[in-house]
């Protein structure tokens, strides 16, 4: 049984194992530009949550082990895959020529980072190598020499020696430097948001920029602050989208309920994981992916709120633009909707569901756009309600069984 086997079906106890155990049992336990090992090692990186990625890495620097440096190169590039960027691996072993260093991360606007990886700067680079595969990279890719950018990822805290030798050199306006350690706080947050617009705030952080001008600091600080506030719970984002409406003549405006945080995302993936055999990763607070096969899925909760009025119990719900583009380009897309706690747990086939909310207002909260609806709990069933002259959908086929 393969590496991916073994983790997705929970055996040999991949949990409790350092990397370089892990390693072994991937192929035969050696790394080689183009072998079966690494292909089977990196499939296996892309389906570990990114806290483990953090520990596999903390375990390379640690204490080394043969092949730990190669082992912490492809936990970076998939650190860059989490992040949004489109990762080409670099080889394990220089080959004159090629431009890839470590890895080349390409971001959504057409630029390129060359990554390396170092897991000290006890010993000075030779940066003269970016140079050379910046002009092999411009050259394959017909891209332009300003396009292209270098980043130095390092495993120790303490690079005062490295961090001079850049400033120090020609490339001090063509590289950057970070951490192992804060490349992952990036991807903690970047898995906490969900506004596309903070994610590519995040990515341009990565690539040098002259800041005498502030503005783009303040912006993702604020637009982190917004995103966090606004997405705590869907119960609370749903209670505000609704109270921003300005009530009908007649009626008294509701107050916003307390805030309440609820977070049982991972409950109820783990219940759609169960329930079709999937294994899934976080990309951002409610989007999550299964990238061997190919399967996105939205995770929205709420809170359940009780009318007084026998005592029926409902659930807020609101779907962004971002969440229907996810997944109208999946290969496969799945919505669950998790209600009070993932033991109430509905699974709708993502196609489905977009032809059910297609037909939705969109409201507009700061700046954002969402379209709100509700689930309402009748007797024993359940109905999906749009608003408007919008006829309820039935959805009590779709709850998934307390057997799962």
């Amino acid at each position: 049984m393969g590496l991916i086997e073994l983790w997705r079906s929970g055996r040999a106890g991949l949990a409790d194992k350092r990397i370089d155990q892990i390693l072994a049992i991937a192929g035969d336990g050696r790394l080689r530009d183009g072998g079966t090992t690494s292909r089977e090692f990196r499939a296996f990186l892309g389906q570990v949550p990114s806290d483990r990625l953090r520990e596999y890495a903390g375990q390379c620097l640690a204490e080394t082990f043969p092949q730990s440096g190669f082992v912490l190169q492809d936990i970076v590039n998939e650190i860059g895959v989490r992040l949004g960027f489109e990762v080409e691996p670099g080889r394990y072993r220089g080959k004159p020529g090629e431009p890839s260093g470590d890895g080349l991360w390409r971001s959504e606007d057409g630029r390129w980072l060359v990554v390396e990886v170092k897991t000290t700067d006890a010993y000075r680079i030779r940066l003269e190598k970016f140079a050379e595969r910046r002009r092999a990279l411009v050259e394959r890719q017909q891209v332009e020499p300003e396009a292209v950018s270098g980043l130095i990822v390092v495993g120790r805290q303490d690079t005062g020696g490295l961090e001079a030798q850049i400033r120090g050199s020609r490339f001090a306006w063509d590289m950057r430097l970070i951490s192992v350690d804060a490349l992952s706080h990036l991807v903690d947050v970047r898995e906490s948001l969900e506004d596309a617009r903070t994610a590519r705030q995040i990515r341009d952080v990565l690539f040098p920029r002259e800041f005498t001008r502030l503005d783009a600091i303040v912006a993702l600080v604020f637009w982190t602050k917004e995103d966090l506030r606004f997405g705590a719970s869907d119960y609370d984002d749903a209670s505000r989208l609704e109270n921003s409406v300005a009530p009908r003549r007649g009626r008294t405006q509701k107050r916003a309920p307390a805030f309440v945080p609820v977070q049982f995302h991972e409950a109820c993936v783990a219940r759609v994981e169960r329930a079709k055999k999937l294994r899934l990763r976080r990309q951002s607070r409610s989007v999550f992916v299964d990238s061997e096969s190919e399967t996105v899925l939205v995770c929205r909760i709420a809170k359940t709120r009780q009318r007084a009025a026998g005592g029926r119990r409902g659930w807020g719900f609101f779907f962004a633009p971002t969440h229907r583009q996810l997944l109208q380009e999946a290969k496969c897309g799945w919505v669950a909707l998790g209600c009070g706690s993932e033991a109430l747990t509905f699974l709708f086939p993502g196609a489905e569901f977009l032809s059910w909310v297609e037909e939705l207002p969109q409201r507009t909260y700061r700046g954002r756009k969402y379209s709100q609806f509700r689930i309402v709990e009748r007797g024993k069933r359940y109905q999906l309600r749009r608003g408007g002259d919008l006829e309820p959908i039935d959805i009590t086929s779709y709850r998934l069984p307390a057997s799962d």
